[in-house]
């Protein structure tokens, strides 16, 4: 999982993408350190096929306004700069798993 470290580069990977699926997280946020765990197997599952980045929302602040988040952990899939799926909350791997497959990724 690639962690961000400013809005532009952000905006950059958005473009040179199709697909990424963002975590947004922040360092205080207890929910979020059980969840981080998952997300590291989650990205290391669907390396091959899919970009995970990680960003800590108050350090870029900009991403989270962007997108409306009101809350960490966030998943966002981005697709073409849009997002066009999430979920919020500590989720399972099996769920996040399940929800990308289902849901979310195009071959």
């Amino acid at each position: 999982m690639r962690e961000i470290t400013s809005y532009e580069e952000f905006k950059t990977l958005s473009a040179e993408r199709n697909q990424l699926l963002v975590y947004l997280t922040a360092s205080w946020c207890g929910p979020c350190k059980s969840f981080s765990p998952v997300m590291e197997k989650v990205s290391d599952a669907f390396t091959s096929i899919l970009t995970t980045v990680k960003v800590d929302v108050d350090k870029i602040p900009e991403v989270s306004a962007n997108f409306k988040v009101r809350s960490v952990p966030t998943l966002l899939m981005v697709e073409n700069g849009n997002a066009v799926e999430g979920m919020v909350g500590t989720q399972s791997y099996e769920t996040v798993s399940r929800w990308l497959m289902s849901n979310v990724l195009v071959y």
